[in-house]
């Protein structure tokens, strides 16, 4: 039996105007308060009337973002102050600026969550406890626009000659989720237990929103309903109130071990899903021998 490690219709919550319409669902059935972790989301150009009004709605001076609906890696993405900077007759997803991040030394950060779902029916998410926190290369401004400002992707800044990787995860423009953790206790005195309930709790109900088209394409397209698993990479940003929003969720997570890329979080994580996946990956070798010879 083939194994795939995709499943059919994850894009339902993996393009940004599908997730929004995914979440639209689950607040229609189960009240907004419980799905209120996305900015307020515009479809382009169906929804062009809606989102006029919302802007006519707030105060002049606030920012939106453009974000075309399947990229990844930042292509695409700008901040804009003006309607008329959103591009005519174009798929675009248009979201309420988040202008008041949580900011570290004056950057904007936010977090790659890993959530891995090894069943869509019965359901089952194992979020790992690591992650990596990314860093903007440029202090944040509401009044300055440039990218390296307010995205985080590597993609974008590391085209900054300040763009610094600490291989360690310690420090620099990318670091752990166990850092970020240690700094917010020692700098704010913050308990990271409620912050990590709340993103488990908005990273459950993401995937829940996706649930149904997911399963519907693992009956129609799968063998079996175990020969399908998905990795995905939750981006997640703090606001000042330290509440989490989820910005977009990624289904094809970058493990490459280049210098892009986080050794020391991702590969303990991915050798943890390989194992949940049934593939045995040994650990330290000298571990292993002693534990062959308790056999």
């Amino acid at each position: 039996m083939f194994q795939y490690n995709h499943f059919p219709g994850s894009w339902s919550i993996g393009c940004k105007d599908r997730l929004e319409l995914a979440v639209r669902k689950m607040k229609k059935a189960h009240g907004r308060k419980k799905f209120d972790f996305l900015p307020p989301t515009f479809i382009l150009p169906e929804e062009t009337n809606l989102l006029k009004k919302a802007w006519g709605s707030k105060p002049k001076g606030n920012l939106w973002i453009l974000k075309p609906p399947c990229f990844h890696g930042g292509r695409g993405i700008e901040v804009i102050r003006r309607q008329e900077e959103i591009p005519a007759y174009t798929r675009i997803v248009v979201q309420r600026y988040i202008s008041n991040p949580y900011l570290i030394d004056g950057y904007k950060f936010d977090m790659r969550i890993y959530a891995y779902v090894p069943s869509i029916n019965p359901l089952r998410v194992y979020l790992y406890p690591d992650g990596v926190v990314k860093f903007a290369t440029k202090k944040f401004s509401t009044d300055d626009l440039d990218t390296m400002v307010h995205l985080t992707n590597i993609e974008v800044n590391a085209k900054n000659p300040a763009y610094t990787l600490d291989y360690s995860l310690n420090t620099g423009h990318k670091r752990s989720l166990s850092a970020l953790k240690e700094y917010l206790k020692t700098n704010n005195g913050t308990d990271w237990m409620p912050i990590w309930e709340e993103i488990k709790d908005i990273v459950l109900k993401t995937i829940i929103s996706g649930e149904s088209e997911i399963n519907e394409g693992v009956q129609i397209y799968l063998q079996s309903k175990y020969s399908g698993h998905e990795l995905f990479g939750f981006d997640i940003l703090l606001d000042q109130n330290l509440k989490p929003w989820v910005l977009e969720v990624n289904i094809a997570p970058g493990l490459y071990p280049h210098s892009g890329h986080f050794r020391p979080v991702n590969d303990p994580m991915a050798k943890d899903m390989l194992n949940l996946a049934g593939f045995r990956i040994p650990g330290d070798q000298s571990t292993d021998k002693e534990n062959s010879n308790t056999r």
